[in-house]
């Protein structure tokens, strides 16, 4: 990676819980000056507020699973940010970007996994980093 690139990456680090039938699922992502958003829409609870710089989203010790997952990047590049979660019993969703929903929400079947990649000027100037978390 070249010194002018290093210079301008953003770490994204995503964590995501991936969940049995009744554990608590939360994503968790982190980048410089908010340039992330997302949100998660929540089993029982719909649509959580979107959040960024950290901040988790999804619930935390109620049991309830992420169902559809959503995220923004906010960069003066041209480009934007791409994923797509894999449902349970479904799945990896078709990809979607820029704040378009993946997952079906209300649809009862838990995010399983998730995938993130950037496109456009944004993808040569940043990089995306996540792991992934087994909660038991």
């Amino acid at each position: 990676m070249n010194k002018d690139r290093k210079r301008r990456e953003i770490a994204l680090f995503l964590i995501m819980i991936i969940i049995g039938c009744l554990s608590t699922c939360t994503i968790t992502a982190k980048a410089s000056n908010g340039m992330i958003s997302y949100r998660s829409y929540v089993q029982k609870e719909g649509w959580q507020r979107a959040v960024s710089d950290g901040r988790t989203s999804g619930t935390l010790g109620k049991s309830l699973r992420i169902e559809a997952f959503s995220a923004k990047l906010s960069v003066p590049e041209h480009g934007g940010i791409s994923y797509r979660v894999y449902l349970q019993s479904k799945g990896w969703c078709t990809w979607e970007r820029d704040g378009s929903v993946s997952g079906l929400k209300g649809s009862g079947l838990r995010v399983e996994a998730l995938q993130i990649k950037l496109y456009g000027e944004v993808a040569e100037k940043y990089d995306v980093y996540y792991r992934t978390y087994l909660e038991r």
